[in-house]
């Protein structure tokens, strides 16, 4: 009895150890995965904060047709929008006139998504129908635009390639073109036929292109950096002159090829134009070194006189009469006008007040010519007789393109917001019309 006693207490205890390791390890381990109230905020999981976007600026644009502002007995109508849009050219047809102007905008006037060239249409009354951005796969620049019985030939230059668009009288593109890239690009029209002319680093190409914008021949000629001056067509050949870093040149192209090539080391041209030479076409131009020299060449480009003018900031020539016309500006703001004949013996020259850095347009007429100049941040209007300059009008524009229509309405492009009624903001392209 007394074992049997003692068995059960044995039991018993043993029961009671168990119990009692069980209960100390199930605390222990409740602890140890315990967690406070500040362990338990650390461990959520982080929620991101909230990020307030701000809301994207709504893109405003214009609706067309925009009619024009009257203000002081003058016109006026602005194109562009937001940022920079620079005037590069001008056509008038049929009473409407046809913008062409490079353009970093997006909005109001203009709808674009990268740099691009746009086209403007506006009505007789400067009211502005319709404008349309050419995009293309990166950002473009105006390099040159011609007027055709269809509408007009554009060509644009991009990093990697140029365009060649047809565009309608409606600026509809109804053909386009890509060639490789090139240092510039000018775009010539004579006798039906287009001629593409790409500037390359070591070569001037030209490549001739049908209506629909096919090349239908390419050309070449060894020049280095030779960048197009200036065009005049003569005997079935286009007379192309260039100038290089230290040289000028003519280029003598017909539809067989180049047909001559006639370099002038050491010097740049400055200005050229074609002219009578006793019923024998010739050229006169101004040339610089450290100086000015204004010369006459048959039209072969070889020289037939030559007189110095001497140093000078900045010099113009003008056809007057079957006269020369010079306009040389010199340092301190001095500036003198000299008329010469076409033998460049002098007939008169005297000092003038108007001094100006750069001449844009030039209007010819029967008793004048009206030229566009800047001086400064100013853009002038001058009369010239010849011998005289005179300024009519001024407007706040830096220098640029600028054009005078056949109704005298003067296009350009300003950055001055409310200098002309309205600005989007960059540089709008303004055409002001005198009452």
């Amino acid at each position: 009895m007394e074992k049997r006693l003692n068995k059960w207490l044995v039991i018993s205890f043993m029961l009671g150890v168990c119990v009692f390791c069980f209960a100390y390890l199930t605390k222990s381990t409740v602890e140890a995965n315990a967690v406070t109230p500040a362990a338990a905020e650390a461990e959520k999981p982080a929620v991101p904060e909230e990020t307030t976007k701000p809301d994207p600026i709504p893109v405003f644009y214009n609706t067309l047709p925009k009619t024009a502002l009257v203000r002081e007995n003058r016109t006026v109508q602005n194109v562009g929008g937001a940022a920079d849009d620079a005037l590069k050219s001008v056509h008038t047809v049929n009473g409407k006139t046809y913008l062409f102007f490079d353009t970093l905008s997006n909005g109001y006037d203009v709808k674009s998504e990268s740099a691009c060239v746009a086209a403007a249409i506006l009505d007789e009354n400067l009211t502005l129908n319709k404008v349309f951005a050419l995009s293309g796969t990166s950002a473009e620049s105006f390099c040159d635009v011609k007027l055709t019985a269809e509408g007009f030939i554009l060509v644009t230059a991009a990093a990697t390639y140029n365009s060649v668009y047809k565009l309608n009288f409606d600026l509809v593109v109804t053909a386009k073109l890509n060639v490789e890239a090139s240092d510039g690009a000018r775009l010539f029209s004579n006798n039906g036929r287009l001629y593409l002319m790409l500037q390359k680093p070591d070569k001037l190409q030209i490549k001739v292109l049908s209506e629909s914008l096919e090349v239908l021949q390419t050309c070449s000629t060894a020049v280095s950096n030779a960048k197009i001056f200036e065009i005049f067509p003569s005997d079935n050949c286009l007379n192309i002159f260039v100038n290089g870093a230290d040289y000028y040149g003519l280029l003598r192209y017909t539809d067989s090829g180049f047909i001559s090539v006639n370099v002038i080391n050491g010097s740049t041209l400055s200005a050229i134009l074609p002219y009578d030479a006793d019923g024998v076409q010739g050229f006169a131009g101004l040339k610089k070194t450290n100086s000015y020299a204004l010369f006459t060449a048959d039209k072969l480009f070889n020289q037939t006189a030559e007189i110095s003018l001497g140093e000078a900031d900045y010099a113009a020539l003008f056809t007057a009469g079957d006269n020369f016309s010079v306009y040389l500006k010199y340092a301190g703001s001095t500036a003198k006008s000299a008329v010469y004949c076409k033998h460049l013996d002098l007939i008169l020259e005297n000092s003038t007040s108007v001094v100006f850095d750069s001449i844009g347009y030039r209007s010819y007429s029967e008793k004048a010519v009206t030229l566009t100049a800047n001086c400064g941040n100013k853009l002038y209007l001058i009369s010239f007789d010849g011998v005289n300059y005179k300024v009519t009008a001024e407007y706040l524009a830096p220098a640029g393109y600028c054009y005078i229509t056949y109704d005298n309405t003067l296009c350009f492009s300003s950055p001055h917001a409310n200098a002309y009624a309205r600005n989007y903001g960059g540089s709008d392209v303004y055409l002001i019309k005198t009452a």
